[in-house]
């Protein structure tokens, strides 16, 4: 049964991991659904994990979550040109201000993110570290998209699904 699961994931029309990772998030959903206690309880053992020089892995997660989302607003913000910058005035003037106004900008959006995404996150997660996951999926995919004219959502459909089911399971099952 196993090498017919493995040859009809072969056959389609996406990569190996893509499928593996949406079949993952389906059991995660499944586990939390049918109230399977041994995976939920691991995926709730995974919070306030130490993984790296103190940091936890929700930490880790949440400060990608962080990164992505204020590169996408920079990103989108300095692709405006200079008109949506000219407070006041009809250019920068000088470079100078430029680099002002969009260092400004940029931290701004840095500490906006790092008091707000970690509150939201942690207020509105059951499960920190899977949410977050495919909060990162998602918005991580969001990054890397935003320049690409051309791009067709139909060969990222698996990953997108599965990090809305990492997501957004609890607030589903």
């Amino acid at each position: 049964m196993l090498g017919q699961v493995q040859n009809l994931i072969d056959e389609s029309n996406q990569d190996n991991w893509q499928i593996y990772l949406l079949l993952g998030a389906f059991g995660v959903a499944f586990s939390e659904y049918a109230g399977i206690y041994f995976i939920t309880g691991l995926l709730y053992s995974l919070d306030g994990t130490v993984v790296l020089a103190g940091y936890t892995v929700d930490e880790l997660l949440i400060s990608a979550c962080q990164g992505s989302f204020i590169a996408i607003l920079g990103s989108w913000m300095f692709s405006q040109g200079d008109s949506f910058f000219a407070f006041g005035t009809n250019s920068f003037n000088t470079k100078e201000v430029a680099v002002l106004v969009r260092v400004g900008l940029m931290t701004v959006l840095g500490v906006l993110g790092g008091l707000v995404i970690p509150d939201l996150i942690h207020s509105h997660a059951e499960f920190v570290v899977v949410q977050t996951f495919g909060l990162v999926i998602l918005i991580g995919y969001s990054l890397v998209h935003t320049d690409i004219v051309d791009w067709k959502i139909s060969n990222e459909l698996p990953v997108i699904f599965a990090g809305l089911i990492f997501a957004g399971f609890p607030f589903i099952v």
